[in-house]
């Protein structure tokens, strides 16, 4: 349990212990949290880009091939712990190997599908790299049997084209779709779908390599 991902050079004003980063990485995750990400600002901001090149894009993504169309995008959010005033509450109750054994039950756990909570998604966004459809789409089929879910599924690669940061793309599109209070009616192959108190999140799984599930919802 190592957190990853917060080395950065610290300066004499930083609460941060004046150590080589190096050291920190090897800090408890539990540790880093209560000691160091707890006293952060209130709010953050968080970008996700990618730039398609002709050469490096298929040396780096193994979903992008010669033959693919090369796509790139990206999104930026703004989040925070003040619910006071916010368009859209975004959670993340599940991330695991999407190669071990009952990842999907372990999922379906996490969001609790099992008592039916499931019915106040409006829609579900899913994001499986091209590398990965076939494991992909069996956990999907897995994930929706299971779970009984009747609600539109959108792919949204399908939309995107092939790029790490898809995945931000796709949440602040449902993130627009939460402040608006309706999904297009292009993104499903039909008519618009305007959200109720009854329908009222939309649930983004990542599925393959990793399994993984972000809610956006009305606050």
């Amino acid at each position: 349990n190592v957190m990853h991902g917060i080395c950065r050079p610290v300066d004499q004003q930083s609460s941060l212990p004046r150590r080589s980063s190096e050291v920190l990485c090897r800090l408890p995750r539990r540790y880093i949290v209560q000691r160091y990400l707890l006293r952060l600002p209130q709010e953050a901001f968080v970008l996700g880009a990618d730039e398609a090149h002709d050469e490096f894009s298929p040396l780096f993504d193994p979903s992008v091939t010669n033959d693919s169309v090369l796509a790139d995008g990206g999104a930026a959010f703004c989040v925070s712990r003040i619910t006071t005033g916010v368009k859209c509450r975004i959670s993340i109750p599940f991330y695991q190997n999407g190669m071990e054994d009952e990842v999907i039950a372990a999922l379906l756990d996490a969001l609790r599908c099992l008592h039916h909570e499931v019915n106040s998604y409006a829609a579900i966004f899913i994001g499986i790299p091209a590398a990965m459809r076939e494991r992909g789409d069996a956990q999907l089929q897995q994930f929706l049997a299971a779970a009984g879910v009747s609600v539109p599924v959108i792919d949204y690669r399908r939309f995107t084209g092939e790029f790490a940061s898809a995945s931000a793309v796709a949440t602040a599109v449902a993130a627009s779709c939460i402040e608006s209070g309706v999904i297009p009616g292009t993104l499903v192959n039909g008519d618009d779908i305007v959200m109720d108190e009854c329908k009222h999140s939309v649930l983004i799984l990542g599925l393959g390599q990793y399994v993984t599930a972000m809610e956006c919802a009305k606050p």
